[in-house]
């Protein structure tokens, strides 16, 4: 019998991205190794997983992977993973904790979040509690009216795929670049370029789910092509989106409220 770190890459459940993180919850995961640009915390339901870092395979119940650090992972029951953008200031706090044992209170608060079922509002209560248990000072209020300007902008271009430039936003929402990086950054603890980047990311699932082709969806949402999406994907997530996203529903959500729902039947 092979190996569970030689086994094809294997998921099934639903996936949600907002911005600067994604939420997946399934019965299985089963990946090679590989790493990755965000932060990620894997919690099980009741039974534990199998996780390969820098050693042999060892059994968790919790784990949080740092940026950048190679990783396997193998779970044949409910299990979630989350993946936190590491780049800002919510990001290298939780990336900092990721690089120290975790205490037995941080395992607690971390377990005690109940695994969501894969509905919008279920899956946003669920990365508000990770979030908060992982970094108190992740901003919890909603965006100021000069961030949604911004959001608005952002979100405008990226559904055209059309440049997102700071000095071109800062000019439509009548900010200066400045403020506009410093307020994202504050209120949404990513910074702009991050912010892009996750836009993008989610405008091109958006597009794909809703029936366009890999190439289609990279276009639209302001990729050079199918390939730019996939390695911006695959550094950001650790995965790729081709076959990743035949195996599993897709739900776009904000962290404080879901948005949108995809009508996909999980497998």
């Amino acid at each position: 019998m092979a190996e569970p770190w030689m086994e094809a890459p294997a998921v099934a459940g639903a996936l949600a991205i907002g911005r600067g993180v994604a939420l997946f919850v399934g019965r299985r995961v089963c990946t090679p190794t590989h790493h990755h640009r965000a932060v990620q915390l894997v919690v099980s339901a009741g039974s534990s997983f199998d996780l390969q870092t820098d050693g042999p395979p060892r059994s968790e119940d919790v784990a949080l992977i740092p940026s950048g650090s190679p990783h396997a992972l193998r779970a044949s029951s409910a299990v979630a993973v989350l993946l936190v953008e590491s780049d800002g200031p919510r990001g290298r706090r939780i990336d900092a904790l990721a690089r120290g044992p975790l205490v037995d209170a941080q395992r607690r608060a971390l377990r005690s979040v109940q695994l969501p079922a894969p509905a919008p509002a279920d899956l946003a209560r669920a990365v508000r509690a990770w979030m908060q248990a992982l970094d108190p000072q992740s901003p919890t209020r909603a965006p100021s009216q000069e961030v949604l300007r911004v959001l608005s902008v952002v979100e405008r271009a990226a559904a055209r795929g059309e440049a997102m430039g700071l000095v071109d936003v800062a000019r439509a929402v009548s900010l200066s670049p400045t403020r506009v990086t410093h307020r994202v950054s504050r209120e949404l603890g990513l910074p702009y370029r991050a912010l892009v980047r996750w836009t993008r990311i989610r405008f091109a699932l958006r597009a794909r789910f809703g029936g366009s082709s890999l190439t289609e969806a990279a276009l639209g949402a302001g990729f050079a092509d199918a390939s730019h999406l996939s390695r911006t994907f695959r550094a950001t997530l650790g995965i790729s989106p081709s076959w990743l996203l035949e195996r599993v529903a897709f739900v776009e959500l904000e962290i404080d409220r879901p948005i949108q729902a995809a009508s996909k039947r999980i497998p």
